[in-house]
């Protein structure tokens, strides 16, 4: 059986609220906890050594909460974020705010010289940068406490997920696990409270945090392996995406060793990718096509700005009475319809670089231009020399029409048919 201080603050707190009955949602307080222990210790004393143990490991969690562990002068405290048989690391922040965790014995041990030889140890060594492990801090009366620069949040604080599982945060969390775990393995070593938590994203990447736990007895690499895949697996909670499967695998069937693990990782990831070599592939033929669409759709615009129409006042057709088909262009707009004398002031705008082109008046143009023949034509001759023009400026006056027209349905099919 796991000593319950032993246990991550948080997981301690579940298990109390559980056999305590206790039904409210977290997060629970440790204070509460322990006076609801010692309360069902006075009405069930013949139950009392069921809950001893936790009762022990409450008390000393609720002294680590409320600042009351020696130690750590000048430092701001947080939350309990892991602990062991003979200390408890603290969340602190120093007075340039940066967060680290903090280690202080448990108030029982804080004069004891073994405690101290003990926390004092520094067992990996030199520093690796897959790992973030303690470093000495010194307090303001100028003793050295175990400290870590965490640097970022952990994976803790992304949990619990709601949305599809994310492949390359799933496999950044496993890789970081994985070579801090080796890492450990190197020095003969053992993580023994891998979680959530231990997972830090830091500017470099993620790392994973060691907090040299006392332990009864040492961590053994499948029981670390089984916590990796446990903590990461927790991204992926049905396991979608192969690589959060591979993490469910570790937890439910974790490999005997880490290189193992590297290896089933590897394949793993190389059998992801062949299954999404495709669908990446027509992920980037649909950019494409959507990217050249999309240039084309604006070279259409531009093109239909480019072209002035031709300037001019024309005379497209002549009515049997005395109605007539104008058009008044310029470079900055053109007029059109049906106008009994010139000048007028009433002929509507049909085209301008501000408002682009009305369609249905455009073709009323074109088709009194097509249709001249139907009418006066000697008149329309006639008033097309009083205004100046030719029938091939006219002419030309149509065609640039029927080039905006042309332009105009090709942008309205190409919008409706977006890739």
């Amino acid at each position: 059986m796991v000593d319950p201080r032993c246990l991550p603050p948080d997981t301690l707190k579940a298990l109390a609220a559980e056999r305590l009955g206790q039904h409210a949602p977290p997060p629970h307080s440790a204070r509460s906890l322990r006076e609801s222990a010692e309360a069902a210790m006075a009405a069930k004393p013949n139950q009392a050594q069921g809950l001893d143990g936790l009762l022990v490991a409450l008390r000393d969690l609720e002294l680590a909460e409320e600042g009351h562990l020696p130690g750590g002068r000048g430092l701001a405290r947080g939350r309990a974020l892991a602990q062991d048989l003979v200390s408890v690391t603290l969340e602190a922040w120093d007075n340039e705010g940066r967060r680290g965790a903090l280690r202080l014995p448990r108030p029982a041990l804080a004069a004891d010289p073994v405690t101290r030889r003990r926390l004092a140890l520094r067992p990996m060594g030199q520093h690796d940068e897959a790992i973030l492990s303690f470093e000495s801090r010194f307090d303001d009366d100028g003793e050295a406490r175990p400290w870590v620069a965490l640097g970022g949040p952990s994976l803790a604080e992304l949990l619990p997920v709601e949305d599809w599982p994310e492949p390359r945060l799933i496999a950044a969390c496993l890789v970081a696990g994985l070579r801090g775990l080796a890492a450990l393995q190197q020095q003969g070593l053992g993580h023994g409270a891998l979680g959530p938590e231990h997972l830090i994203f830091t500017l470099d990447g993620v790392r994973l945090a060691w907090l040299d736990p006392v332990l009864p007895t040492p961590p053994r690499p499948e029981d670390d392996l089984a916590a990796l895949g446990r903590a990461v697996g927790a991204l992926d909670p049905e396991g979608h995406d192969s690589l959060g499967a591979l993490a469910w695998g570790f937890a439910e069937s974790p490999p005997p060793n880490v290189g193992l693990a590297v290896d089933l990782l590897r394949r793993s990831m190389g059998q992801s990718l062949l299954e999404r070599r495709h669908e990446l592939a027509m992920h980037a033929r649909a950019q494409g096509r959507r990217h050249r669409h999309a240039q084309a759709l604006h070279l259409s615009r531009r093109l239909s700005l480019a072209l002035p129409p031709p300037a001019g006042v024309f005379c497209l057709k002549a009515e049997r009475d005395a109605v007539m088909v104008l058009a008044d262009a310029t470079a900055a707009q053109l007029r059109g319809g049906p106008a009994t004398a010139w000048p007028t002031r009433f002929l509507p705008v049909l085209w301008s670089p501000e408002h682009g082109l009305d369609a249905s008046a455009a073709r009323s143009l074109v088709r009194a231009w097509t249709t001249r023949a139907r009418g006066d034509e000697p008149r329309r001759v006639a008033q097309q020399a009083e205004l100046g023009s030719t029938d091939e400026g006219a002419a030309s006056l149509v065609r640039w029409l029927q080039l905006q027209l042309s332009l105009r349905t090709e942008r309205m099919l190409m919008a409706r048919s977006t890739p």
